[in-house]
């Protein structure tokens, strides 16, 4: 049995747009096309209230909520000795 001409344009998928490296890094990703270099794009799940009083400190002081969570992480991981709760880490899996 034949199929029509509508069902043939169902089974079609559409164009993909792929963003463009325009920093020319041959090694970029999705996650790094087309931001400054030593940056990348992550995603986290936090509490909505957390991001509501964000974005209002945010739209407060006309600063963008990328730059406050970026402060907000060098805040907290300023004092974190890393290294050692790595090894200590590893320590306990053995």
């Amino acid at each position: 049995m034949a199929k029509d001409s509508s069902q043939r344009k169902a089974k079609r998928s559409l164009p993909i747009k792929v963003a463009k490296n325009s920093g020319g890094d041959q090694n970029a990703t999705t996650t790094t096309i087309g931001l400054p270099k030593g940056y990348t794009r992550a995603t986290f799940i936090i509490q909505k209230d957390h991001v509501d009083k964000l974005k209002a400190l945010s739209f407060a002081t006309r600063t963008p909520l990328k730059d406050l969570v970026n402060q907000a992480m060098i805040e907290f991981l300023k004092d974190q000795d890393i290294a050692t709760l790595v090894m200590e880490s590893l320590k306990s899996l053995c």
